[in-house]
Order: structure tokens, then sequence, then C-alpha cells
């Protein structure tokens, strides 16, 4: 049979509160503090017990230890709390890391606080949570030595990581692009490999794929490929993997090559690429007086469409970069004469402020245009974690470290698009950037008195921040 479970009586149970437990030894009541710290033997957090608190009698109900009453009655202490409260504000997020990570969800959040508040490396992230009110109210604390076992155990356990990230897929509304690089010092890696970078050096990298949600306005998935890799089966993979069903690839204008395009069409595959003004599939002929007009973001913009085979070419005039572009070629021919004359303006003139697309959706030019724009979006997540974040060069030792690690940026990158997506909201997209944000925030504390937490005063800035993010 199994043991009974201990009935306390009501006026000992009373004192047993968050963090203080209560000890039944040899007829006498006792309360202990206690904490949960991540065991790296046992992969999971363990219990430990702390300092005795007193005891309890039923006549004088708690009496403090003489030890404690020792201890100064003002015991003040200060800690970041408005970054961390919007974190825990983020129930969705929380609850799915406790689904499919029950022993790790505490130290992934106290991770991925410290990279999206101060980009913070392994050696430093303690000196973030322990000085913040997540760990106090996660009532919970993650061993320095601890984390890069953690990063591992989080890193091999491909199926949690995609699990939660498949649980955000919901609907049709999902853009992918190619691949964005990582800098890495890696050795001993599948994922490091030499490539060229976007600025066409060739350097030891890692990529990344991106899936976009147009309707969360966020990324949900990524998938982390060698450095070497950028072809089409990459992108098809990437979508049977994350089990999304169907995809338009917004690709960049190094993307289109005739071997791409038939590899797309294999692989039933959607997309959108821009073409370089050169390119012989576009024709210009007629897209400066076409009556063919959209209006997108007060801009009005002519455009053209035909096909050319099996697909289309969407042609926009954008009269604003027209003017901008004819501008700075009029420029060069004052600073540049030997280079640039008046003549050669003109020539160029017909192509000035075009953006032209092939693609083998038969859409309105509005929607192909506002799907090209949606790119800008998505490349925000790579600025976010490159910038942001400071993730463009990880020294991880192995490959399970470096996934573990992308996914704690991961989650920071979803809590920065909720800022983001607040910011917006309010229309104060102008007025108050990501990092602005995230600073004001981390600005809001609480302080300790005694046993109490306190709000502590705030400046005008602060208050407008809290107002916003925090309600």
């Amino acid at each position: 049979m199994g043991k009974k479970a201990k009935i306390h009586p009501d006026w000992a149970t009373k004192y047993r509160e968050k963090g203080k437990e209560l000890r039944f030894i040899n007829g006498r009541y006792y309360l202990y503090s206690y904490s949960y710290k991540y065991d790296p033997e046992r992969k999971r957090s363990v219990k430990v017990t702390g300092k005795l608190l007193g005891r309890i009698t039923e006549e004088d109900g708690f009496i403090p230890s003489e030890k404690r009453s020792l201890v100064p009655a003002v015991n003040i202490k200060c800690r970041e709390y408005g970054l961390s409260q919007f974190i825990l504000n983020q129930k969705t997020i929380i609850e799915r890391l406790r689904c499919y990570f029950p022993d790790k969800w505490k130290a992934i959040l106290l991770m991925s606080y410290s990279r999206i508040k101060h980009c913070s490396p392994i050696k430093r992230m303690n000196d973030d949570f322990e000085n913040s009110m997540l760990s106090e109210e996660l009532d919970f604390l993650l061993n320095k030595k601890a984390i890069p076992t953690v990063l591992q155990s989080i890193g091999k356990d491909e199926f949690a990581r995609s699990e939660y990230m498949k649980s955000f897929i919901h609907g049709k509304d999902f853009l992918l692009i190619d691949s964005t690089f990582f800098r890495t010092s890696m050795r001993k890696s599948s994922l490091a490999k030499g490539g060229y970078n976007k600025d066409h050096i060739w350097e030891t990298q890692a990529s990344l794929l991106y899936i976009y949600s147009k309707k969360l306005q966020q990324p949900v998935y990524y998938r982390l490929l060698a450095g070497n890799i950028r072809d089409v089966k990459a992108l098809s993979l990437t979508i049977q993997e994350s089990e999304i069903g169907d995809a338009t690839i917004i690709a960049d204008k190094g993307f289109y090559s005739e071997s791409n395009v038939k590899d797309l069409i294999e692989n039933k595959l959607s997309f959108v690429i821009p073409l370089r003004r050169n390119s012989s599939l576009i024709d210009y002929d007629g897209i400066e007086t076409s009556r063919n007009v959209i209006e997108y973001n007060k801009t009005y913009l002519r455009y053209k469409k035909y096909k050319v085979g099996n697909e289309f070419i969407y042609l926009f005039r954008d009269p604003f970069l027209a003017g901008e572009e004819e501008n700075n070629l009029v420029s060069l021919t004052i600073s540049h004469p030997e280079e640039y004359n008046l003549t050669d303006v003109d020539l160029k003139k017909v192509r000035l402020g075009i953006v032209a697309f092939f693609s083998n959706l038969d859409s309105s030019a509005k929607e192909i245009y506002t799907l090209y724009k949606m790119r800008l979006s998505i490349e925000q997540s790579f600025d976010t974690l490159k910038i942001v974040l400071k993730a463009d060069a990880p020294y991880m030792s192995d490959d399970d470290k470096f996934q573990g690690w992308m996914f704690v940026n991961h989650i920071a990158i979803q809590w920065s698009y909720e800022i983001l997506k607040t910011i917006k909201k309010h229309k104060l997209s102008t007025s108050i950037s990501l990092e602005d944000a995230i600073r004001r925030l981390s600005e809001i504390k609480k302080v300790r008195l005694g046993d109490s937490w306190y709000l502590a005063e705030q400046t005008k800035a602060e208050l407008k921040i809290a107002e916003l993010l925090l309600t």
C-alpha cells in the first residue's frame, strides 16, 4: 500500500507560501525557504531546501529563527521588472514551452530573457536573470556551468523544438525566403561550412531559413542548414518539415536562374522572384504611360502584367523611386562629368523606379507587390536576430549546442515581434524603436523592502511604455 499523505493543521499550513515549505520534525513544525535549480545530471529541475526561517506553534503562530532575527529588519533589493513582466504576460509562448519542454521551460525563459535584454553571451547570462523579477517569479536559478548542458539538451531534442514551432502554424498565409547566413567559428560541425556571404566574401558560416506568418506578423518556423547549401531542395524540405502544406517563396534578385526556376516548378512551389533591370525577360514598352494603376501606402504605381511561357512578369513603376534615382544620376553628371552625362540619364530614364517580378502566381498586381513588401518584414526578423540580439557569430562547440542556442534566440525573436506589434498597434513606430522599447522596459524596477516588493519610481517615458506594453 502507498504511504498516506500527512495532513497538517490549518494553523501550520497557512504559513506555507511560495518559496516556503513546511516540515514536521520530531513533533514540531518548522518553516524553511526553498528554490529550484537545474541539475545537469538528472536533466531536470530539482528542489533545493534553503535556510530555516523559524518554527510554528498553534499558540504563538510563526516564531522567527533566532539567527534570522539577527538580520537587519529592512532588506532592500532592486530588480528589473518591466521586461520580466512583459515576458510573463506572453501566456501562449510560456504555456507551449511548458508543454514541449516540461523540465527546461524555465531555463529557456531565463536564457531568452538574457538574449533580448543585453544580448548576453553564455558567461554573462547569470548576471542578467539573477537580477530580474523573472527569476524571482519563476522561483528558479540556472547555474552558469549548467547552461551549455541545457543548450545541448535542447539542441538534441529536435522533436520538441519542431512541435513547439508547429503549434504556431495555422491557416495558409506563409512566406518563405531564401537563406541568410551566420558567420561561425565552429570547427567540428556539419553546419559550419565554407561559402560566400552576401558581400561575396568566402567564410565559414551556417545557413538559416525562416517561415513567416502574415497572420501572426512574425517568423514561426526556422531551419538551420550547412553554410554551403543554397538550393531549391532545401526550401522544399523546410516546407515539408514544418507541415504547413504550402508557402510562397519570396526570393532576392540574386536567386533568379533558369535552373532554380526549373527546380521550383518541378517541386510545385509558389514563388515571386525580383528581376534585375537588365533581365532579358523585362519588356519596358508602355510602362510609363500604362493606365493600369495600384495604390500602396498612398503611392500610386503604374504596372503591367504579361506572360512568359507559363509564368508571369509583373512590372511596377514607383514615381517617388524614379524621381530619387533620376536626381542621383543628374548629381553624378555634375560631380563626375568624365563618367556620366545627361544623355546617359535620358537613356536610362525608362528603367528608373522600376521593380519587376517573375512568378508562377496568376494574381492581382497589388497582391504581388504586397508580397514583395512583406519580404521587408521577414528581413526584419534577421535584422533583429543579427543586430538587436547580436547573434551573427555564435561560438558553439558542437551542432547540438548551436541548435539549442538558435532556439533560445528564436524565443527572444518572438518576444521582439510582440513588442513591435504593440508599437505598431499604437502607431508609435516612428517614435519608439524596438531597442528603445526594450531599454525602457528594462528601466522599470521593483524594490524589496523587508519581505515585500514595491514598484520603484518611474519617469514619464517609463510610465508611457509600461502603459502600452504591460496592460
